[in-house]
């Protein structure tokens, strides 16, 4: 028994080795035609220290061309590269760039198969088959140019590497620094830096400059292309330029006004709540906006550069939304959460750029991968701010005819911020006309497009200081509770005389027996008065002759006749008459002994402190303190 149990242990001791088996097999698909036949091919990565010449872990050429190296035990997730014996000669992208290590992730099976395939050598950039030349010559150098300095193209064609010393430039007899780049494609964008991307060139205010663009043809064959270069990000003194600090002043500017409106002790929560949405959205955009110029910023936290997509499909929505929290027209029971089904959709597609590293999510945007993502969803953008642009504009138009009393200062305020909107949309859609006529016609518009993509953020911080400027001027607008605009219900029954032009209402009234009571110009004045009492159009400080005639549905110059004759002053005393009847009416409520005089004066309709005081001591003879003092409110 004995014997027989030993002679089985032998045996399977023999077999042992027929029952080991790689566990986990690299295999190399595809190299690089041009790879040196005698060059061995090694596996090195986090296993083995990052040895670049690890013997034992060197490829083995099959039969079939491909190369496999098999490890004989299960491996754990670990990453790794592709070399030909040293980090000289490691693998790179399609044109040699440095590329991110590969990685692998155990399956939990006990055999599995990694295949890869190796686009290019580091070393061998040269042996890359490629179309054509293109001799390339500086003409002109900014004056703060150092000396001493060597010059390099950084392009498509190495893969961006900005020190690149196959790209260094050389002086010719004449002091100008000439090269020759290869052309692999029929577009080719690159750059001029001086060894770094922090000293690479800038548009003349130190702003990053938008790739050179040559489009081959084979009419431009073997064409001197002369270039200049404006400026040095790095020698271009104060990066704050005026550009960067008109969006950080809107984006503070913005944060501070959104803590103003939610300190007033009278506002509607629902519509400021819904307001600080859109002015956080919009100063978060400005910083991101400013981060994506700066070089130091963005290559610290580069997916910042995603942030201000997102206000393509945040702001049609975030507006409408305030508009419609503005009235009880249609009861708050809107599903609000579906207008942003694109944002979400938006996030989602963005996702796989988020969680990749910062070294692939730069390559792919320096490389110009992303640049057809980025247009998409700008384009798509553009089409959805459109559609809410339109259900806006309609809106407006009924608060326009069907508002209440207190409506006046609000619609200025709304007509501006959507005219601002509306400029923004004209600049988004001529930015894509003109970048298209400028592909039709084979022409680079690159340059103008993008200071067209400027003038459109630009016109969007305006947007964020108007809403500052009304925050100030006329801060009833954030203090007001909902606007009591008119329903379709009120619109049904019949109009009052304050509904009617003052000549139809004067006619109606000449018309009846009754008419001898009053004259024609003192009924006229009534009804004046009856407008001022009921729609309060001087609670707009910036209230004109013109659009009180408008109101009263009366040309202009028979208002102004009317109040010189019946009110003896001209039209500005008589607004202002009004102005300081509603400040007297609150001092009686007693809201000053909550409010300060200036806030009350200001929410009366006053622009300043100064128009205020002039105008209380020339209605009343005495100032607005020695009043409440005459009242025993001192």
């Amino acid at each position: 028994m004995r014997k027989t149990l030993a002679r089985i242990i032998v045996f399977g001791l023999f077999l042992l080795p027929l029952n080991v088996v790689a566990q986990l097999t690299v295999i190399i698909d595809q190299l690089p035609e041009y790879t040196p036949q005698e060059d061995s091919i090694y596996l090195v990565g986090s296993f083995n220290n990052w040895k670049p010449n690890d013997q034992n872990f060197r490829f083995h050429k099959l039969s079939d061309g491909s190369w496999q190296y098999s490890f004989l035990t299960p491996m754990p997730d670990f990453e790794f590269k592709i070399t030909r014996g040293s980090w000289v000669k490691v693998e790179g992208g399609h044109v040699s760039e440095p590329i991110g290590n590969h990685s692998y992730t155990y399956t939990g099976k006990q055999k599995d198969t990694l295949r890869i395939s190796v686009e290019a050598w580091e070393d061998l950039k040269e042996e890359i088959p490629y179309r054509d030349t293109l001799p390339i010559k500086i003409i002109s150098l900014p004056e703060n140019t150092p000396i001493d300095a060597a010059l390099y193209v950084v392009g498509s064609f190495n893969g961006w590497s900005p020190g690149d010393p196959d790209f260094r430039m050389e002086r010719d007899s004449n002091g100008y620094f000439r090269t020759t780049i290869p052309i692999r494609t029929n577009i080719t964008e690159f750059k001029i830096s001086r060894g770094n991307w922090n000293t690479v060139e800038s548009r003349e205010n130190g702003l990053s400059r938008p790739n050179r663009l040559f489009n081959y043809t084979e009419d431009s064959k073997e064409e001197l292309l002369q270039i200049e270069i404006a400026n040095w990000e790095d020698l271009a003194g104060n990066r704050i330029n005026w550009y960067a600090m008109v969006m950080l002043l809107a984006a503070l500017q913005g944060l501070l006004l959104v803590i103003a409106i939610n300190s007033f002790k009278e506002r509607h929560r629902r519509t400021n709540r819904i307001l600080s949405l859109l002015i956080i959205v919009l100063s978060a955009t400005f910083l991101a906006r400013i981060g994506a110029f700066d070089r130091d910023i963005f290559q610290q936290y580069p997916k910042i550069i995603l942030l201000p997509d997102l206000i393509y499909f945040a702001y049609g929505p975030l507006f409408w939304l305030y508009l419609r929290s503005l009235t009880p027209i249609t009861p708050y029971r809107w599903r609000w959460f579906w207008h942003f089904l694109p944002l979400a959709l938006v996030v989602l597609i963005y996702l796989p750029q988020i969680f990749k590293t910062n070294f692939d999510f730069i390559t792919q945007v320096v490389n110009l991968q992303l640049r057809p993502v980025f247009i998409s969803i700008a384009a798509i953008g553009l089409l959805f701010n459109s559609f809410y642009w339109l259900r806006s504009r309609r809106f407006l138009q009924q608060l326009n005819t069907d508002y209440a009393a207190d409506a006046l200062p609000i619609l200025s305020f709304l007509r501006t911020v959507f005219y601002l909107h509306t400029l923004c949309l004209l600049l988004w859609l001529s930015t894509y006309l003109v970048g298209a006529a400028g592909l039709w016609l084979g022409f680079n518009w690159t340059p103008i497009t993008d200071r067209m993509i400027d003038a459109t953020w630009l016109v969007l911080a305006i947007g964020a200081y108007t809403m500052g400027y009304y925050a100030m001027r006329q801060p009833q607008i954030f203090r007001s509770a909902q606007l009591n605009f008119i329903t379709p219900s009120t619109q049904s029954q019949p109009p009052t005389s304050s509904n009617v032009p003052i000549k139809a209402a004067l006619a109606t009234h000449l018309a009846t027996p009754t008419s001898s009571l009053l004259t024609a110009p003192q009924e006229e004045f009534r009804l004046l008065e009856k407008l001022m009492e009921e729609h309060r159009p001087y609670l707009n400080p910036g209230l004109s002759l013109g659009e009180l005639a408008d109101l009263a549905k009366t040309p202009s110059h028979q208002i102004s006749k009317l109040i010189n004759d019946q009110f003896g002053k001209n039209f500005f005393d008589y607004i202002n008459s009004h102005r300081i009847k509603s400040f007297q009416h609150r001092i009686e409520k007693g809201d000053h002994n909550e409010r300060t005089i200036l806030s009350l004066a200001l929410e009366a309709g006053f622009n300043s402190k100064t128009a205020f005081n002039r105008a209380f001591k020339k209605q009343t003879g005495i100032t607005p303190r020695e009043y409440l003092r005459q009242h025993g409110n001192s």
